[in-house]
């Protein structure tokens, strides 16, 4: 990398502040910490990212991939919130539920955490939950009953927080069962049928599970074949609950820095994440995988994350409620 950088340098002329970045960037490799087990689909997208991204960076470093899973996300913000790079050598990839909640507390369990800013996200999705092939299509008491299991990564994931959302909106007293590693595991045990719905998070693999619900009526066809959860509610107050999880969602595979990163380092990272999503090798790998990609821009990200810092007290006190 040095030989590198060092012809670049003879060869082109910068700004100064382009060379210091230029440095900066090359004086260490890259690291997309991934806050989930392997398999799953942020680990697929930051796989593919992390062969492309390079390019587009100063001083072409290397992209390495990390998973740090743990309480769906939590542990990596906990460990994000004791780093000290703030030079764009490491990237979080981690759900924007547990992101936004880095704006309404300062702390997860007494541990402080790390605050983030946005590069942009891979996808934008409104949430469902799924459910094994193997069963029968699940109706809407089937949703709530005492004796159903949700399959959840961890308290600070939407696959906690939604049906958490369900349980308090509908008074229900269904099981969620905790610790799944991240969305390849928790959808294999989907799969075996160890639990019976798996909600705020997609298969890699949609072709072998069932949409069982969906939260919103956004982009449906107007007689869905499954049950729509805000039909389900009756009162405002739990519509509005309802609504600010399902955002939380909408960003589906998001990428961030952390917040103290400099101005045009941050900009150089967003400018570099905007041209990765038309790279042609980029673009190959991703229809390989069969995956979705429809990208929001870092300052949609900024405009969402923004709306939860300034969102009405008593909605926020009851979203940190959902899951401490």
């Amino acid at each position: 990398m040095t030989d590198r950088l060092s012809r670049a340098v003879k060869t082109f002329a910068c700004s100064a502040v382009f060379c210091a970045l230029l440095s900066q960037a090359a004086a260490a490799d890259v690291t997309i910490q991934v806050g989930y087990g392997p398999g799953g689909a942020t680990d697929v997208y930051s796989r593919i990212a992390s062969r492309h991204l390079s390019k587009y960076l100063p001083g072409t470093p290397d992209v390495n991939v990390v998973n740090v899973p743990g309480a769906g996300g939590k542990r990596l913000l906990k460990m994000a919130h004791a780093a000290s790079e703030t030079d764009g050598s490491v990237i979080y990839a981690v759900g924007f539920t547990v992101v936004t909640r880095t704006v309404m507390q300062d702390s997860f369990d007494g541990n402080e955490i790390a605050k983030l800013s946005p590069l942009g996200s891979f996808g934008r999705d409104f949430p469902f939950c799924w459910s094994a092939k193997n069963v029968a299509p699940l109706d809407r008491a089937a949703l709530v009953a005492p004796g159903t299991k949700y399959g959840a990564t961890g308290k600070g994931s939407s696959t906690y927080a939604l049906p958490m959302g369900i349980k308090q909106a509908l008074g229900a007293d269904f099981n969620i069962v905790l610790g799944y590693s991240g969305a390849a595991e928790v959808f294999a045990a989907l799969e075996r049928n160890e639990v019976d719905l798996v909600c705020g998070v997609d298969p890699t693999n949609p072709d072998q599970f069932r949409v069982a619900a969906s939260f919103t009526r956004e982009g449906l066809d107007p007689a869905p074949a499954y049950p729509v959860i805000l039909d389900m509610i009756e009162d405002d107050a739990s519509v509005e609950l309802i609504t600010a999880l399902t955002d939380q969602t909408y960003p589906s595979i998001p990428f961030f820095v952390a917040a103290q990163t400099g101005a045009d380092t941050l900009a150089l990272y967003r400018e570099a994440f905007q041209k990765l999503l038309v790279d042609p090798e980029f673009l190959t790998d991703m229809a390989a995988t069969k995956l979705d990609l429809n990208p929001l821009a870092a300052v949609e990200l900024d405009a969402l994350i923004d709306s939860y810092a300034t969102m009405d007290e008593a909605l926020r006190d009851r979203i940190i409620a959902l899951t401490e």
